[in-house]
């Protein structure tokens, strides 16, 4: 595959995962007698028969914490107790449960999460969903927050470490995709990460597939992790990964 027809099918596979993910990733904020502030970004998910929104611990300590459901036209609030480990894990799910009659019908539900010994392929596209602060706006009372899907590439020259994978943001080469509107292209910002901590990563298993000769689709993309930090001086993104969100996150919870 040629330069030109692998940035092209990446700009294609963006498009197809940002319309997968998207409806099941919301903003967290949180309100003040003067204003609403963009916090961090979760993700509905269904584990252990629970249906909640995970983040990072580092955003859930700034709760009470508000979510809203695609197309996001009600905000609720986010009352239940949680479940948080700080660094180096550095992640939180509220564990008090959301009523079906907010919950929404797309979520990630436990077959979509990777498993403890998930192999990513040489080469593969790795891809997050979340909002940033600097496409967030407050005005009029009203906090509008546009959010951005990304397909990056693992850094495979980072020192081990169990806690933290590493994600390539060379935000000098990042582009829009071909599915992104005239309008969004003129609005939208997307070299400044912060706001997306708590953001899921994805393994689309395109590579995979292909290697395979099997057509590729977003359903079979798994989760491998959740975003926590963005290192600027070098240009990476920082994720608990899924052995870790499993050994000692998931499996504490009881319903």
């Amino acid at each position: 595959m040629t330069p030109k027809a692998w940035e092209e099918q990446v700009s294609l596979i963006t498009d197809e995962m940002n319309s997968f993910v998207g409806p099941m990733v919301t903003g967290l904020s949180r309100e003040s007698d003067k204003r609403i502030e963009l916090v961090g970004t979760g993700t509905f998910c269904e584990v252990a028969n629970l249906k909640t929104i995970i983040t990072c611990e580092h955003v859930a300590r700034k709760r009470p914490l508000n979510f809203a459901i695609h197309p996001y036209e009600k905000i609720h609030r986010l009352n239940g107790p949680w479940l948080v480990k700080d660094q180096p894990l550095d992640l939180a799910i509220e564990i008090g449960g959301i009523d079906d009659g907010v919950f929404p019908q797309n979520f990630v539900n436990e077959t979509m999460i990777a498993s403890k010994d998930h192999e990513i392929h040489v080469g593969e596209i790795m891809y997050f969903y979340g909002y940033s602060g600097q496409n967030t706006v407050f005005a009029f009372d009203v906090l509008e927050s546009k959010a951005t899907g990304y397909c990056l590439q693992l850094n495979n020259d980072m020192q081990k470490d169990p806690y933290s994978a590493e994600l390539l943001f060379k935000r000098c080469q990042l582009q829009f995709s071909n599915g992104t509107q005239d309008q969004a292209k003129k609005e939208i910002r997307y070299d400044d990460p912060r706001g997306l901590s708590g953001s899921l990563v994805w393994d689309t298993q395109y590579v995979s597939s292909i290697n395979r000769k099997q057509n590729w689709s977003p359903k079979q993309s798994k989760v491998i992790g959740v975003l926590k930090r963005f290192v600027p001086d070098e240009d990476i993104l920082l994720f608990t990964p899924i052995e870790k969100v499993h050994e000692e996150f998931f499996d504490q919870i009881q319903v």
